[in-house]
């Protein structure tokens, strides 16, 4: 018996090769003089500084965009924990979908990003999700805490960034139906497969290594919803090019405080003629300077781990289960 639980928890979590187009994501907002963490989550690089993630993971609770962003990047082993040191900022929020752009803000980090997937998977089709969950009572390597402690004691206690954090956790399973919902129209890909607060703004994979949607929501039994990723396409593709403006007040702390540098060294100024597009979203745009490195060229939860309340939960619990439809392809 014991052996056959042993297998089971290898099939389910797999401390093996990863994906490194994954980041942990931690928010902000900013006091006028320090910065205050907000939450933790999950992002999937889709472009070499564009990152794609949940809405809920990127906004506060009155929906704005988080003020400041540290991405921590995967490594190409599981077992190899994140380093937290990549700034960004929110570049577009979905105007109906649990969807977000994030923009890197260094001029010398190129992420190596996924390859996207143009149409919806179906039923039992094999997946793995990829993220950074809080650790869940009966799962090995699954979750861990290292990123929001560090993070706490930066923000709290001053001194060094110990950019060091968590490792990345995969498990598998299967897709057991399509639903949609009926107030937003999203279509998930309803799955068996384990995920936990954290994991929000991830990424789902196929057999085949496409990347197919973002787990968002999950039930009673930690089983993940993915947002579908085709859906987003349109919307992604007419916001890529956009710009962020951003205070420099806050670059210049935040590179002050952890390298001694000033903005000017990793960010690259665009006149704001060059940035003005027409779009579907909420475009972010800072009040200070705007920035664009790259020239144009309550029965389930969200999965996302906020710092507000309590180390590992957001402090709003969503009720959706009646709204969902079953998805006729």
């Amino acid at each position: 018996m014991k052996k056959i639980l042993f297998l089971v928890g290898i099939l389910l979590v797999s401390p093996v090769f990863a994906s490194v187009e994954l980041v942990q994501i931690v928010t902000f907002s900013w006091d006028g003089s320090n910065l205050k963490s907000l939450s933790l989550g999950s992002g999937t690089a889709i472009g070499p500084d564009l990152i794609l993630t949940n809405k809920h993971v990127v906004t506060e609770e009155d929906g704005s965009a988080a003020e400041f962003i540290l991405l921590c990047p995967a490594k190409n082993k599981s077992t190899r924990p994140v380093d937290c040191n990549v700034p960004a900022m929110v570049l577009a929020l979905h105007p109906k979908f649990d969807a977000a752009l994030v923009r890197t803000l260094d001029d010398d980090v190129y992420l190596p990003q996924v390859r996207l997937a143009s149409q919806l998977r179906r039923k039992g089709g094999s997946i793995r999700v990829q993220g950074f969950p809080s650790p869940v009572e009966g799962l090995q390597n699954f979750g861990g805490k290292k990123t929001l402690e560090n993070i706490r004691a930066w923000t709290k206690e001053g001194g060094s960034l110990q950019t060091a954090g968590d490792t990345l956790t995969i498990t598998r399973g299967q897709i057991t139906n399509l639903a949609q919902r009926k107030d937003t129209e999203e279509i998930y890909y309803l799955t068996d497969v384990k995920v936990s607060f954290g994991n929000s703004g991830g990424a789902a994979f196929d057999s085949n290594g496409e990347f197919i949607g973002i787990p968002t929501l999950r039930d009673k039994e930690y089983n993940a919803f993915i947002l579908a990723y085709p859906q987003l396409r349109t919307w992604v593709n007419e916001n890529a090019n956009l710009s962020v403006e951003v205070d420099e007040d806050i670059l210049d702390f935040y590179k002050t405080k952890v390298e001694g540098k000033k903005t000017s060294n990793f960010v690259q100024k665009v006149p704001t003629s060059e940035v003005e597009k027409k779009s579907t979203s909420s475009v972010i745009r800072r009040p200070i300077r705007t920035f664009r490195r790259t020239p144009v060229a309550r029965t389930r939860n969200s999965t996302s781990s906020s710092t507000r309340n309590s180390p590992y939960s957001r402090s709003s619990i969503r009720e959706y289960l009646r709204k969902y439809y079953r998805y006729q392809q």
